[in-house]
């Protein structure tokens, strides 16, 4: 009961700015407006194309691990330019990540040429991996 009336009183002082500066709360960066704490944005997103029984999955994670909303894109469009190349992405799909930030998603090859695939959380991009089929004597995919 007493602790009770020593926090009101505190909080009533605060709000009529009778405290120290030092005392009084200060919003923090991740409190929006409304008082509702804003997502932590992602930091690291990974991704590698795993064979699993003759199948292509997109596998990856998200750091810090939680539950997020992931876009994987597919190039549409590559053009080289002074030895490096850019792609134009599209949106292949979407899905939400594990608990943990884990994820996984199946995903194809052409017949003749590569594709072009990346994960994206927000802003956030992972590294670019080529998916193609190799004929005889084949050793890499060829350039988009």
């Amino acid at each position: 009961m007493r602790a009770s009336r020593i926090l009101i009183l505190a909080l009533a002082l605060g709000l009529l700015g009778l405290l120290p500066a030092a005392a009084q709360a200060k919003p923090s960066d991740d409190v929006q407006a409304a008082g509702t704490v804003s997502a932590q944005k992602a930091k690291k997103v990974s991704l590698k194309i795993v064979k699993k029984k003759g199948k292509l999955f997109a596998v990856g994670n998200v750091k810090p691990k939680k539950k997020s909303k992931l876009v994987i894109e597919k190039a549409t469009k590559c053009v080289k330019k002074k030895g490096n190349t850019t792609c134009k992405f599209k949106k292949f799909k979407k899905l939400k990540t594990s608990a943990k930030g884990h994820y996984k998603v199946r995903v194809k090859a052409p017949k003749k040429g590569s594709w072009v695939w990346r994960a994206r959380v927000g802003k956030v991009y992972s590294s670019a991996w080529l998916t193609c089929r190799l004929k005889p004597g084949q050793i890499k995919c060829p350039n988009p």
